[in-house]
C-alpha cells in the first residue's frame, strides 16, 4: 500500500505558501502557526530528465531553476515537455525548484544512476580544483590520503549504480543489503573528512562543503535503499544519524566566521581594497549560510517522511516504485493526514 500522491503542485498549496499561510522547510510544507506538517514533497522519476538536462547544461541552467524570477525563460531551452515545464513553473512559485537538483532528499537515488554520477563528477572535480589551489608540498602520506578520497568517490558511484541496477532483477534484496553496508562506511568517512576540514587551522570552506555533500549523497542513497527494503525503522535511524552529524558540523557556522575565513587572504590589501573585499565576501557568506540551513532542513525532512510512511503502514518499496515510475511531473505531493 502506498500513500495517496499528487504528481503536480496543487494551486491552493502553492498560493498558501506564496502568501505565507504555509511555509516550506526542506521537503515539508508546514503550517507556521501550529507547526504541523501539511504535506511532504518528493522527487519522482521525471526528476532524472530535469536534473540531467540542467546539470549537463551548465551553471546558467542551474541558476535559472534556482531563481523564481528567471525560471521559465531559463529552462525552456532545455525542456520540451510542456507538462514538466508547467510543473516547474508551479515549483518556482513555491520557490522549491532547487529540491529537484539538491541531491539531499530521500529521492536522490530514485532519480537514477546517471544523475547521481553527474553530481559525483562535480564533487570530485571540486575537490581536485581546491587541492590544486592549496599551496603546500604534499607528503607521501598526504598523497595516499588523496588517493583514498578518490577511491571512496569511485566506490560511492559504483554502489549507487548497484542500487539502481538492482531494481531490474527478481530479488534485489541481497544487492541492496550489501550496498547499505558500504554506504554506512562511506557516509562516516566523508563526514570524518568534513570534520577534519572544519577543525583545520586554515579552514577551507569549499573543501568542507564538498565532503559534506558527498556524505549527504551517501546518506540519501542509504535511506532510500533501506526504504526500498521496507526496513523503515533502519531508514529512520539512518536519517536521524545524518541529521545529528550534519548539525554538529554546520549548525554553528554563521556569517561572522565565514567573513573572517574569507578575509584572511585579503589583509594585505589597501584599506579601500579590504572594504571592497568585505562587501563581496558579505554577500557570499550570506549565500553560504543559507545553503547550510537548506541542507539541514532537507536532511531533517527525510526522517519525517519515513516516520509518516512507517506510522501509516505504507510499503516503502511500493512508495519508491510509484515515484520512479512517474515520468511526467518532477515532484509528488504526499498529503499529510491531520486526523
Amino acid at each position: 500500500m502506498i500513500p495517496p500522491l499528487l504528481f503536480e503542485v496543487p494551486a491552493l498549496l502553492q498560493s498558501q505558501v506564496m502568501s505565507g499561510a504555509l511555509r516550506q522547510v526542506g521537503a515539508l510544507i508546514l503550517n507556521p502557526h501550529t507547526g504541523r506538517i501539511v504535506a511532504h514533497l518528493q522527487e519522482t522519476g521525471a526528476a532524472q530528465q530535469i536534473s540531467t538536462s540542467l546539470i549537463n547544461a551548465g551553471p546558467s541552467a542551474l541558476s535559472a531553476i534556482a531563481s523564481p524570477l528567471t525560471a521559465t525563460s531559463g529552462i525552456a531551452t532545455y525542456l520540451q515537455n510542456r507538462q514538466i515545464l508547467a510543473s516547474l513553473e508551479a515549483l518556482q512559485g513555491l520557490q522549491i525548484g532547487g529540491l529537484v537538483l539538491s541531491g539531499l532528499g530521500l529521492g536522490v537515488s530514485l532519480a537514477g544512476f546517471s544523475v547521481m554520477s553527474t553530481k559525483l563528477d562535480r564533487l570530485t572535480g571540486q575537490i581536485k580544483a581546491i587541492d590544486d589551489r592549496l599551496a603546500h608540498i604534499e607528503s607521501r602520506i598526504e598523497d595516499l590520503h588523496d588517493a583514498e578520497i578518490q577511491r571512496d568517490f569511485v566506490t560511492l558511484r559504483a554502489v549507487c549504480k548497484q542500487i539502481d541496477d538492482a531494481w531490474s532483477i527478481a530479488n534485489p534484496l541481497p544487492e541492496w543489503s550489501a550496498a547499505a553496508g558500504a554506504l554506512y562506511q562511506l557516509e562516516a568517512r566523508f563526514f570524518d573528512r568534513a570534520r577534519q576540514a572544519r577543525n583545520a587551522p586554515d579552514f577551507a570552506i569549499d573543501r568542507f562543503e564538498s565532503f559534506i555533500d558527498a556524505a549527504l549523497l551517501a546518506s540519501a542513497a542509504l535511506v532510500s535503499v533501506r526504504t526500498a527494503m521496507d526496513d523503515l525503522n533502519a531508514a529512520q535511524i539512518a536519517a536521524a544519524d545524518t541529521v545529528a552529524n550534519l548539525n554538529s558540523l554546520t549548525n554553528r557556522i554563521g556569517i561572522l566566521e565565514l567573513l573572517e575565513t574569507r578575509m584572511r587572504n585579503d589583509m594585505a590589501l589597501t584599506l579601500a581594497g579590504r572594504i571592497d573585499a568585505l562587501a563581496r565576501h558579505r554577500v557570499e557568506s550570506f549565500a553560504h549560510v543559507a545553503l547550510f540551513r537548506a541542507r539541514e532542513d532537507q536532511a531533517g525532512s527525510a526522517s519525517h517522511t519515513i516516520s509518516y510512511l512507517n506510522r501509516c503502514g505504507y510499503s516503502g518499496r511500493a512508495y519508491l516504485e510509484a515515484l520512479r515510475d512517474n515520468k511526467e511531473s518532477p515532484i509528488a505531493i504526499m498529503e499529510y493526514d491531520q486526523t
